[in-house]
Order: structure tokens, then sequence, then C-alpha cells
């Protein structure tokens, strides 16, 4: 056998040592990939379905603790929207570990607990609800009941919990047993590994003396080739490659390359991970628009205009601008297209996909997209903007109407009332004038008409006084101001107030006594126009933190459901507008109930300062 002959049969021995080797190796590097991937994927599985368990399960108690709070059965709807998932969701943990009888238990236990959350807490406690609904138990023992039971509800979700936990402690465990046999799979691997590499290494050493120089060479060249691919030119390509050593620089080479394109990709991935969180929770709605079609559409603008993404996107960009504003909204994105200066914010009407108008702050700017200009605009819902200016000038006119009224009113009492008594007094003087020779009982008669019209007119200048500014709250304070107004109220209207005061009330400040005064008038104002009432209890206490304030009356009542829906619930004077409008400087709180038949109650608290002991 010649010596070329010895070589290529050392080299085929070697590569078919290499091949059987590698082969074992490689099916378990892949028994190994595959355990590793079970094991993740149970455990990624386990993980989200407790934490899916987790989100339904406080939906439903959300739901239900709304519905309990409000009585409204619409809260209930999430609670039967996340029963199934539930259901669902335990089915599915159930199969994921049909063999194991610890982990198999652990799921019979939290399908129990939920059934008695079920069947025990929940229901018990739409029980009580509808008890309140329907007068058989009070507001107290309802609060006590529910207290209880939510006590025991509370157990149950910590018990459920706790089996969670167990849960993932058994999937922990299960991966902890599968990967020691990954390790040992990954030794035998690694044996097999050194035992391929130590008879590459034999066997090449002996060649190596009479290869030396060939080998010297062609080492040369790949380093020279390696380098050359790892400072990124990727389409450079190794012309021979005949020996290990020199496999063992490239295979360097191309773990610096990977490294490289690891790192890129590594950043890359990390900053769209960035600007798309930055995207979806940002608070205005973002898309991009290409070819006047929506090709991207965030969270947040789905969430403002009513689609679904998958809705949205494909979508024409004006076909959600409202007939009013397409126009205008067209020109300025043809314009922006072209590189035309135009303002960069502007307000237009868009259409939701339940039909309403909405006004939506609109910026915008040119971007790339797929190598073509498109446009990213960001929308700014201002509804409540657009509502608080719609109410400041509802406000004004009703202030300027109220103010116009109140003249009214005042000159028709100064005519009515003082100008007819002035004029009354001035015949009665010019009879006194005339006939001074008349008899004395006369003269007596038209000077006691003359003082009973004096005395008249002191009466309602002091009246009319009294309602513009009541001099009480000046020189008195707040409660006697408002027994004045009670009594006088009461004579006015045949409605009967009862006033009940507690706490301290000296040296209360000036400006928050007005304001108190005022609500309340405005308060009783109410009751005299829309309430239909006999009776009306005012109490007033004040607390070291706060002033509470209620007022109650006996009359028609109304829904509060449909009143608060209306737009035109603050209307007639200042109303509960005004009311609200005045507790806000002092940032108040107020709160209204009642029911149809059933009176009304308005219940009010300002927040106040401790008072300071005087030096």
């Amino acid at each position: 056998m010649t010596f070329r002959a010895k070589i290529i049969a050392s080299y085929a021995l070697i590569i078919a040592l290499m091949v059987v080797f590698s082969a074992v190796a490689i099916t378990n590097n892949a028994k190994v990939g595959s355990l590793y991937e079970e094991i993740a994927d149970k455990h990624f599985q386990m993980t989200r379905i407790t934490q899916e368990l987790t989100y339904r399960n406080l939906q439903r108690e959300s739901g239900l603790q709304k519905f309990l709070l409000t009585g409204k059965t619409r809260y209930l709807v999430a609670y039967d929207e996340n029963t199934l998932p539930v259901k669902v969701q335990i089915r599915k943990a159930r199969e994921l570990y049909p063999g194991n009888s610890t982990y198999s238990s652990l799921i019979r236990r939290y399908e129990a607990l939920i059934t008695d959350w079920e069947e025990n807490i929940a229901e018990a406690q739409k029980e009580k609800r509808q008890q309140l609904d329907y007068g058989l138990i009070d507001l107290q023992a309802y609060n006590t009941s529910i207290a209880d039971i939510d006590k025991k509800g509370r157990s149950i979700f910590a018990e459920m919990k706790a089996i969670e936990n167990e849960l993932l402690n058994t999937v922990e465990k299960d991966m902890s047993e599968k990967a020691g046999l990954a390790r040992e799979v990954a030794a035998s691997t690694k044996r097999l590994l050194l035992i391929i590499a130590f008879t590459g290494i034999l066997m090449t050493s002996v060649l190596s003396a009479l290869l030396s120089q060939r080998i010297t060479s062609a080492f040369g060249k790949v380093v020279r080739a390696a380098r050359v691919i790892s400072t990124g030119d990727l389409s450079y390509r190794i012309p021979v490659m005949s020996t290990r050593d020199e496999l063992e620089v490239l295979a360097d080479s191309f773990n610096n390359m990977a490294e490289k394109l690891e790192e890129n990709i590594r950043a890359l991935k990390e900053s769209e991970e960035k600007y798309s969180t930055l995207v979806e929770y940002a608070n205005d709605g973002i898309a991009i628009i290409h070819h006047n079609r929506f090709v991207f559409a965030s969270r947040r603008f789905c969430e403002i205009i009513g689609y679904g993404q998958d809705e949205i996107i494909g979508m024409e960009s004006l076909s959600i601008v409202a007939e009013d504003s397409v126009e205008y909204v067209k020109e300025r994105y043809t314009k922006r297209l072209r590189g035309e200066d135009v303002p960069n914010v502007h307000e237009a009407q868009f259409v939701c996909k339940n039909g309403d108008l909405k006004y939506l702050e609109v910026s915008a700017a040119v971007i790339e997209y797929k190598n073509e200009k498109s446009t990213l605009v960001v929308y700014r819902d201002i509804a409540e903007r657009k509502q608080y200016q719609e109410n400041l000038k509802r406000l004004s006119e009703q202030l300027l109407s109220t103010q116009e009224e109140e003249r009214k009113r005042i000159s028709q009492e100064l005519h009515d009332e003082i100008g007819q008594a002035l004029s009354a007094m001035n015949i009665n003087v010019e009879i006194l004038e005339k006939g001074m020779g008349r008899s004395k009982l006369e003269r007596q008669q038209r000077l006691e008409d003359l003082k009973k019209l004096i005395l008249k007119t002191i009466d309602d200048i002091h009246r009319i006084s009294y309602n513009l500014r009541p001099y009480l709250l000046d020189n008195f304070g707040l409660i006697p101001a408002l027994r004045w107004y009670s009594e006088t109220f009461q004579e006015r209207t045949g409605v009967t107030v009862t006033l009940c005061a507690e706490g301290k009330w000296q040296d209360l400040d000036p400006s928050l006594e007005t304001i108190i005064y005022r609500v309340a008038q405005e308060a009783l104002t109410n009751v005299a126009k829309h309430a239909e009432a006999n009776r009306v209890l005012m109490g007033l206490e004040h607390a070291p933190a706060c002033i509470r304030i209620s007022i109650e009356d006996d009359g028609k009542g109304f829904d509060t459901a449909h009143e608060h829906g209306n737009r035109n619930f603050s209307k007639g004077g200042l109303g509960i507008f005004g009311i609200r409008e005045r507790l806000s400087t002092l940032n108040g709180t107020f709160a209204i109930e009642s029911a149809l038949g059933g009176g009304t109650r308005l219940l009010i608290e300002i927040p106040v300062e401790p008072s300071q002991p005087k030096v």
C-alpha cells in the first residue's frame, strides 16, 4: 500500500470513527434537547394556567364585589363570563400530568375549592344582596353578613393560592428529576465528544510529521479566511478545509461571528420590545397610515375608536372621520406627504364603531414604512375636555340667566312692595297735610296707617337684604343663619325643615360658611322646585377632619341611574352642577341617593384642617 493510500485510509478511518461517535452524540444531544423542551413546555403551561386562574378568579370576585356594592346586575356579567374559562383551565391543568397522583389530588382539591366558593360564598353574598334590595335586612346587617361571608371567601382564595403554588412546586420537582436525567445524557455526550477529540488528536499527531508542510500551508489559508469572516464579510468562502486544527480555528471564528450577530439581534429585539411597550401602554392612541390605510393601530387607539385591531388594520383612514371633517383631514394628510408645512396638531371629529361622534386631538408626522412615505398619527381623546368646556359655557349662561332673574326679582319686589308702600305713605302724608283741621281720631288713624306702611317697608327691605346676603351669617355664624333660612323657607313653601347640628361651629372660615350656606340654600331650592316634599331633615356634623352634611326629603324621588346618564341632570338654576362646582373649590364630595317614590338624600363631605387651639 502506497503512502498516499495509507494516508487516505487513515483519514477514512478517522472520518468513520468520528461519524459513528458523532451520530451517537447527536442522538444524545437530541434527547437532551427533547427533555429540556418538554420540561420548559410543561413549566410554561403550568405557569400560564395558574396565572389565568388567578386572573379569572380575580375578575369573578371583582364583578361580584361591584354587584354587592351597587346592586346592579350588569356587574355579574364579568362573574358569569369568567366561570367557563376557569373550568377550562382546570381541565387543561388536569391533562398536563394525568399519571401523577399527587398532582391530580391537588387539582381535585382546587376544583372543590372553586365549587365551594361558588356555591357557599358567591351565592350566599348574592342572596344577601337580594335580601337588602327587597328590604328584608337593613344595611348594617347586610354589611355584617357580607363581611363574615367575605372572610370565609378570603380563606378559600388563600387556600387556592397555596394549591397553585403546590402545583408549580410539583411541576418544578418533575423538572428537577428530568433535568437530572438530561444532565446524565449530557455527561455521556461530553464523554463521547472527548473520545472523538482524543482519537482525532492521536491519529492526526501520527500524520502531522509527514504532512507538516502541507498542513502549515493549509492552516494559514484557513486562519486568514476565518479572520476575514470574523470581521463581518459573510460572503467570503474557505477554498480548502482538510484538517481538524483548521476546523477548530474556523469554529472559533464562527463562534465570534455568531456572538456578534447574537448581540446585534438581542439589542434590536430589546429596542423593539421597549418601543412596542411604550406604544401599547401610552395614554394616547397611535396608528400608522400607509397608502391611506391603517397598517398599525395600538391597543389604546382601538379602545378610543371602538374597533378591534383585526378590524382596523386595512381600513381606510378617512372612513372613520366624520363627514364634516373629511376634507379638512384629507387636505392636511396630502400636504404633509408632499412635504408642505402644516400644523402638527389639530382637532377633528371621528365616528366610533357604535356610531357615536368623538372629538380627537390629532398629531401627525411623516415616517418611512417599507421604504415609502407614511404617516405616524397620535390620537388623543379630548371628549372630557370638550364636555368640560361645554359645562363651563352652560354654567356661564346659567350664571348670567340667574343674575338677570335675580335682578328682575329684586326690581319687581322694589316696585311691587317698597314702591307701592312709599306711594301709600306719600298719599297719607298728603291727606294729613290737607286735613290738618280734621278730627284728632281721623288724624290718629292716618298716622297708624302710615306707621304700618313704614314698618312693612322696613320688613321688605330686610327680607330683600337677607336674600342677597343674610347679616346673620356675618354676625352670628352658619347655624343661626341656616335656622333663619329654614324658617323663612318653611313659611314661604309650607315644607317643614328640621335642622340638626353637631360639633363646634364657631370660628369657621367665612368663605367656608358662605359656601355651605349657599349649598344648603340651593339644595332646599331644588326641593321646593322638584321634590313635592312635605318634610326636609337637614343634618350637619363638624368632625375633626371633615364636615358632613345630609339633606333628606320625603318627596317623589327619581331614578338616579337614568338621571346620571342625562346631560340635563344639572339644569334648573345652578342645580346639582352648581353644588358640584362650589364643593370642588374645597375638594369636597357629594353623593345622591334616591328612588322613585322614596324621597331623595344628598350627602356632602368637605375636608377641613383640624382646628388649632388659640393662644
